[in-house]
């Protein structure tokens, strides 16, 4: 496979879980033989004979795809990641048609990848707007190692009782006031569970999170380092993957939880619950209504399983990313 002189890693910010990707890929990168240069879009990067390959579309869609497409016409090889397919593929405002339309002429031009962290089979309008796949990296990242032992003080906490552990972003987005809901409204639930959740509580989300703390829930509001995070999903018996309909997108949470064995918590008729099927992990499927899903969980008899066949999720990942970016990525 022909080499290229070099590899942009293109970056806006590193939230969510950016720092990790961009780690991985560079490691990727550099072990076939590329070099690597890490930064933001620029525009004169229409001229620059390296791979573009964008970690995230969403954070840069205009400029990256008229820079890709006219990069294009050079024989220049564009990549990038798409992680907000619902909307590209379904919305009907004037932005989500401007995006959709974008990606679709991107899809058509040689050169550009535009590539889904999602399996294309989960929905038959993705191949509309992304002309490849991997799966999302947090489903197959980490390393064959040992969690480091749960937080102490949450066991002694929940003594004895089932751990839901809600990690990462405390917000709407991510379901954390259906959550805090759940817990505050349930004396059944607070009895046979306790709810766990670690990472920054968002802004509208404060009051709804004090009251989660007051109701006995653990709160831990700030950064969790990974290892702290890695603590959590060894003491959980099931982790919190249910995000709203608005954010219908993949989830490293639900990665790693499948990678560790842990069961994930879904809203029904997600992409993650399709995920879930494709991949063979027993999710447990939350409707969103408390009363359903207060039974659900006091019914539920979390499934211990040994976690996914991650190196077959790397290779697969990797020969997508291989073809795209030009380099012999293993």
């Amino acid at each position: 496979m022909r080499k290229q002189a070099g590899v942009v890693l293109l970056h806006e910010s590193l939230s969510g879980h950016r720092a990790e990707y961009l780690r991985l890929f560079r490691s990727l990168i550099e072990d076939a033989g590329g070099t690597v240069e890490q930064r933001g879009l620029r525009f004169y990067d229409l001229m620059t004979r390296k791979t573009l390959f964008s970690t995230m579309f969403e954070e840069h869609p205009l400029r990256f795809g008229l820079i890709a497409l006219g990069r294009t016409l050079m024989g220049r090889r564009s990549v990038t990641l798409v992680f907000r397919l619902a909307e590209a593929a379904h919305g009907r405002s004037l932005r989500m048609r401007a995006k959709r339309w974008l990606l679709r002429m991107m899809t058509r031009a040689p050169g550009i990848s535009s590539v889904s962290i999602l399996p294309i089979a989960l929905d038959p309008d993705f191949g509309k707007v992304i002309n490849a796949w991997i799966y999302d990296p947090q489903l197959w990242d980490e390393p064959d190692t040992a969690l480091p032992p749960p937080d102490q003080a949450m066991l002694d906490q929940a003594a004895g009782r089932r751990i839901v552990c809600a990690l990462g972003q405390l917000n709407s987005d991510k379901g954390f006031d259906h959550f805090c809901d759940l817990w505050l409204d349930s004396e059944a639930i607070r009895q046979r569970f306790l709810f766990v959740a670690a990472g920054r509580v968002g802004p509208g989300n404060a009051d709804r999170a004090q009251a989660f703390a007051h109701a006995g829930g653990l709160l831990r509001d700030g950064f969790a380092s990974d290892e702290a995070l890695r603590g959590y999903y060894n003491g959980a018996h099931l982790i919190w993957c249910y995000y709203a309909p608005g954010y219908n997108q993949a989830s490293g949470i639900f990665g790693r939880s499948a990678q560790f064995g842990r069961q994930p918590l879904v809203r029904a008729g997600s992409y993650l619950e399709g995920l879930a099927q494709h991949l063979g992990v027993p999710a447990l499927h939350l409707e969103g209504n408390a009363p359903a899903d207060t039974r659900v969980l006091i019914e539920c008899e979390p499934m211990e399983f040994s976690g996914i066949d991650r190196t077959r999720l790397r290779e697969t990942s990797l020969r997508q990313l291989s073809k795209a970016l030009g380099l012999d990525l293993h």
